[in-house]
């Protein structure tokens, strides 16, 4: 199994969206944060060319990041998974991967800190807190059979500029 971890694009910031007096849980994206995503996303595209499934934490800047990450892999439906948000469970996020079929690739998107605990958590031991996602960035982790904590192998850590960077060159050698 394949998991990729995507931390949500840009979103609006926090002081001028507290001034409409609405909770964080509902501040969205920015629109450059979703012309960023997009285009990190077709460098992610070149390194994970398949997903089966999506969860995202209930958060409204990560729903709409898996919505544009949805939309870059044909439509797939997105999970609202509650243990994605930032006081989540990460032991209820391994179930969830465990319950997916063998040999699928599942994405999920969040915040930090609690992603990079998690791949943490997943490559390491609970004590371990040693990576971290950029806005947009994103992981790819592996196992080679039963999904375990402690177990993962990360293929890639990479933040969105360069999966742009990446998705411009996939355009270039398409333009050929």
């Amino acid at each position: 199994m394949q998991l990729l971890v995507i931390r949500h694009a840009v979103a609006e910031p926090r002081e001028v969206f507290a001034e409409t007096g609405k909770d964080d849980s509902e501040r969205p994206l920015s629109a450059k944060g979703r012309k960023r995503l997009t285009a990190a996303m077709r460098g992610v595209r070149t390194l994970v060319p398949r997903i089966d499934v999506i969860a995202a934490s209930p958060l409204s800047r990560s729903v709409q990041t898996a919505q544009i990450v949805a939309a870059s892999y044909e439509d797939l439906t997105t999970v609202v998974l509650d243990d994605l948000a930032p006081q989540g469970e990460r032991r209820g996020v391994l179930t969830w991967l465990q319950m997916q079929p063998d040999g699928s690739t599942a994405a999920v998107i969040g915040h930090e800190p609690y992603l990079g605990q998690m791949i943490s958590w997943l490559l390491a031991t609970p004590e371990s807190d040693f990576v971290r996602l950029k806005k947009g960035g994103a992981c790819l982790l592996e196992w080679p059979s039963h999904v375990t904590a402690g177990d993962a192998t990360m293929k890639w850590l990479l933040p969105a500029a360069q999966l742009r960077k990446l998705g411009k060159k996939k355009n270039n050698r398409d333009k050929r």
